[in-house]
């Protein structure tokens, strides 16, 4: 089972491509986007490189386990503007499939976090092999912490 698309009312997200490179780098290495993504010692912005390895594990992701983040663009325009979907990752020790999300700075406010992990949250729920999902939010960050897919464990910066 894939679910390579995925609509919500103003968006369309699809697997992430090498074409998607320029978007991985730009919304990456935007320090507003990474301060809320890696905060403080954990890294800040992303080159290039790390940038496109984080494009890589994601193509990667989907080729080994059918689901992952989706790149999505808005769909009158087509403009890319998150990276958000459900990945294995650990957490706590153990692994777990989490919800993740990035949205490009310029689309703050639009409501797409929201919007985008709450309709990860119900890819998530249809597939079998999935029993639990965790989201982990930047905790000041309150529209985060509002979102119907609620966290079940923050992260403290």
């Amino acid at each position: 089972m894939t679910e390579d698309a995925i609509e919500t009312p103003p968006l369309r997200g699809e697997r992430p491509e090498p074409a998607d490179t320029g978007f991985y780098r730009a919304l990456f290495g935007d320090s507003r986007v990474a301060a809320t993504l890696w905060p403080g010692a954990l890294g800040g912005a992303r080159d290039a490189d790390q940038a496109d390895g984080l494009l890589a594990r994601d193509i990667a992701h989907w080729q080994r386990h059918g689901f992952g983040p989706w790149v999505f663009a808005q769909r009158e325009s087509g403009h890319p503007a998150a990276r958000a979907g459900i990945q294995w990752a650990s957490v706590d020790g153990g692994e777990e499939v989490e919800i993740l999300n990035a949205v490009a700075a310029d689309d703050w406010g639009k409501g797409y976090a929201a919007e985008t992990a709450d309709a990860a949250l119900e890819v998530a729920r249809r597939r079998p092999e999935i029993h639990q999902v965790v989201s982990v939010v930047w905790t000041e960050n309150r529209a985060s912490r509002r979102s119907r897919s609620a966290p079940a464990c923050a992260r403290t910066t």
